[in-house]
């Protein structure tokens, strides 16, 4: 990893069964272009390296399955704590498709990072994420899930 880089990794899995996904697709974009397409390994592995001071979102989806996407804001990470550069693990889990079912909610991050100063890390903004979750998980009440 160069020293002025992020990277950031993970496994793709299955929503029900926690099963990873092999050749699921993780685009990649920032400032509404897309920058590449990974397909993740047959253990549902990917990675990828990218500099910092840029927002970006990664896109996952495989066949069968709702895309869910994640920000990753990558700006305001100070100088010195990018020296050897920094890393990110995003575990993602991809739900089948539903048929009929609004799901429109997905079409947003499903979590966003960004720099936190008080923690020195990218962080999660974890009240996104459960209004996120929130959201899933009254869907899946309503339709028997």
């Amino acid at each position: 990893m160069a020293s002025d880089d992020i990277y950031i990794y993970g496994v793709v899995k299955d929503y029900r069964s926690g099963e990873r996904i092999p050749d699921a697709r993780v685009e990649v974009f920032a400032d509404g272009s897309r920058l590449t397409t990974l397909i993740s390994d047959s253990v549902g592995r990917y990675g990828m390296q990218f500099p910092f001071d840029r927002v970006y979102l990664l896109r996952y989806s495989a066949q069968g399955k709702v895309a869910k996407s994640v920000e990753v804001d990558a700006r305001h990470v100070p100088v010195e704590q990018r020296n050897g550069g920094l890393g990110m693990n995003v575990d993602i889990t991809l739900l089948h498709e539903m048929p009929g079912v609004d799901l429109s909610f997905m079409e947003h991050p499903f979590g966003k990072a960004a720099w936190s100063a008080k923690d020195t890390v990218l962080s999660w903004d974890m009240g996104w994420t459960e209004e996120q979750r929130g959201r899933l998980a009254k869907v899946l009440r309503e339709y028997g899930q």
